[in-house]
């Protein structure tokens, strides 16, 4: 019976205690990583806080800088420094009043003279802006800013510190946080004539830091007074010489830590840290356009290291620890429960021991019944597979009938159209025909030849889908399919003011190799589409060779037909190649045509080679253009005649058949005057 017991216990530790000391090491571990992500988080949000509000500081300071350039830049301030004048300051004034109203964050604006008198002071009170008369302008000649501005270089500034600005010896209420930028004005001829100071009321600044942090972020100047801090009443201590309003004393371990620091994160009892150092001066960044003349950045030479500012975010402990803890104690409740769990389970091990064979059996069984119903599952997915596939045949099979079905009524259709054509054309040749049956007998051609065109455009679309649609690889002269375009689309212009420009072949591209009627279908479909929606203006069919070699006996041509007609809105240009798409709802009322002729041309080009592309502007026109490639053909005939050194003269009301004209002219070695 002991041998049993001790037995028992024996592999219960053996089993027990490994596991539930790695429970633990993964609960330590789990809390680790719990702790270091709330940790993480605390950083990367309160960092955030840091930066957002470095960079308000740095955009306002921009602005500043900006505003001070701008000012110190103007025309009319610039004629008054060489040649100051009582109109000219008045212009000046007016200026600058404007500019204050607008800014509104400018208590003063001031052009103090090299004597140190203000020439100029813009006030900003109650909403405000109102030049100060003069005699009631000062000298400013003992002031510390003034002094300091006039040792600096064209494009540097002085800033001074920020505090509370003082009025009669006495702390302006409500107080206003106050900074005083100033730059030297410097003529062309380096004479010096003063300086202007502004008084930036940085109240707006510092509450929008306040704002967006909750009194959470805090600006503490080099001696760890706040300049923004938990509250009012704890802010501007230096200047009510109040040393217990500083942070040294209140939070002594946090200031040591971040004073010894330019930037970092810290923990003390009383929470937690994120800090920056930011450098005002530094934040200033001078654009050269906004000079006139061409200056580097500031080097922004004062006290730039020594005038430093604090970014401080303070959480307080109270405001994460508690989540701390609340993990800290899940994980510890966690970890009992599964030391809990462990504990019952390696006692029932042991009993479950002779089970193990049934276990097994039915391991066996579940594996069995598994490979059943996967063979099930395949079976079932094999008769679908088939299902799929039959359905594909049916489907291709009655596209395929659907295409020999449009392929044969098409044929059908246009042997009696031919006819009714035929005939009409015969009707039309009759003198005694009425004007009014003349009418409608031409009104039925015409009808006919577009139904016609419809059909044909049935028939190709139909191959193509088919992909029955073979290109021929037969010799052909370039000229001839240009001619009958010519001849065949001069006639659709009619009465149209419309000019029909088609330029000749490059040279040496005359004789290719290739299919004719597609490409002379192509030619045809899109400079029919460009007659049909031109009013008035020109269409320019051209060919241009592309990338050809001298020595190669294949070349690449491109087309292009180019109109002046309504344009196609761009959100309709990506489907204007797809079947029945029109330009818009109207065109099927205001123009003929089934939407089929630029579907079959895009297929007809991709078959040859090349691929349609569109530019069009709604309005101004469009342009239709593709580039194949050809075998040159052996030339056969010769219907150059050989004239050359003769002057000819190319009259013609547009300027583009003009041009066209003029350089055909000249590749024939023929002098034109136009």
């Amino acid at each position: 019976m002991k041998q049993k017991k001790y037995f028992f216990i024996k592999h219960f530790l053996i089993i027990f205690i490994p596991i539930s000391l790695f429970v633990l090491g993964v609960a330590y571990f789990f809390f680790q990583v719990q702790a270091s992500q709330l940790y993480g988080h605390l950083k990367l949000s309160s960092q955030a806080s840091v930066d957002a509000g470095r960079t308000t500081i740095s955009k306002n300071f921009d602005v500043i800088t900006s505003d001070l350039l701008f000012l110190a830049n103007e025309q009319e301030l610039k004629k008054s420094l060489d040649n100051t004048t009582t109109l000219s300051i008045e212009n000046i004034k007016k200026q600058w009043t404007s500019f204050s109203a607008i800014k509104k964050n400018y208590d003063q604006i001031r052009w103090i003279d090299e004597a140190g008198l203000e020439q100029i002071r813009i006030n900003y009170n109650n909403g405000k802006p109102y030049a100060v008369a003069k005699e009631n302008l000062q000298s400013k000649i003992s002031r510390d800013y003034f002094i300091k501005t006039q040792q600096l270089t064209k494009g540097e500034f002085y800033i001074s510190r920020l505090d509370l600005n003082v009025e009669y010896g006495k702390i302006e209420e409500p107080r206003k946080p106050t900074i005083r930028i100033a730059t030297p004005l410097i003529t062309k001829e380096g004479k010096r004539r003063g300086a202007i100071v502004l008084n930036y009321a940085s109240s707006d600044m510092l509450e929008q830091l306040r704002l967006a942090n909750k009194n959470h972020l805090w600006l503490i100047n080099k001696n760890g007074f706040w300049l923004l801090g938990p509250s009012a009443e704890d802010e501007w201590g230096f200047m009510f010489q109040k040393q217990e309003l500083n942070m040294a004393h209140r939070y002594p371990e946090a200031w040591s830590y971040l004073s010894e620091k330019l930037n970092g994160t810290h923990e003390t009892p009383e929470g937690f840290w994120t800090f920056n150092t930011i450098y005002p001066l530094h934040t200033v960044k001078i654009s050269k356009s906004t000079l006139n003349q061409q200056l580097q950045p500031s080097a922004l030479h004062l006290h730039k290291l020594k005038y430093a500012w604090h970014i401080v975010h303070f959480t307080p402990k109270n405001q994460y620890r508690p989540q701390l803890k609340a993990k800290s104690f899940q994980v510890g409740t966690t970890s009992c429960v599964l030391l809990a769990i462990l504990f019952l389970g390696t006692w029932k091990l042991t009993h479950l021991q002779q089970k193990e064979a049934n276990a097994l059996t039915e391991a066996t069984e579940t594996l069995k019944l598994q490979r059943e119903n996967e063979h099930i599952y395949a079976e079932k997915m094999a008769k679908q597979t088939e299902e799929l596939q039959a359905t594909k045949i049916s489907a291709e099979q009655a596209n395929q009938a659907k295409s020999i079905f449009l392929s044969t009524m098409s044929h059908e259709i246009r042997t009696p159209l031919n006819a009714i054509i035929g005939f009409t054309h015969l009707l039309e040749k009759q003198e005694s025909l009425p004007n009014t049956a003349a009418s409608m007998v031409q009104k039925i051609k015409s009808s006919g030849r577009v139904l016609l065109g419809i059909i044909n455009d049935i028939l190709d679309y139909s191959k193509i889908e088919a992909n029955h649609l073979e290109i021929k690889n037969e010799p052909f002269q370039l000229n001839d399919v240009l001619d009958h375009l010519a001849t065949i689309m001069s006639s659709q212009v009619n009465q149209k003011p419309v000019e029909l420009i088609i330029t000749p072949p490059p040279e040496g591209t005359n004789f290719l190799q290739g299919d004719s009627l597609r490409l002379e279908q192509i030619l045809m479909n899109l400079t029919g589409n460009a007659i049909k929606y031109t009013a008035w203006g020109e269409i320019v069919v051209g060919v241009t060779s592309v990338n050809s070699d001298q020595n190669s006996h294949r070349i690449h041509l491109k087309f292009s037909i180019k109109d002046t007609g309504i344009g196609i809105p761009t959100h309709k240009q990506k489907n204007i190649f797809e079947p029945f798409t029109q330009v818009d709802t109207s065109s099927t009322r205001n123009f003929s045509g089934a939407g089929l002729g630029l579907t079959i041309c895009r297929h007809l080009v991709e078959l040859m080679g090349g691929q349609l592309h569109l530019r069009s502007t709604l309005g101004q026109g469009s342009e239709f253009f593709f580039t194949l490639p050809f075998d040159l053909s052996t030339p056969y005939g010769n219907l150059t005649a050989k004239v050359t050194n003769q002057y000819i003269l190319v009259a013609d009301d547009n300027s583009t058949t003009r041009d066209l004209c003029t350089r055909q002219f000249c590749g024939y070695n023929l002098s034109s005057n136009r």
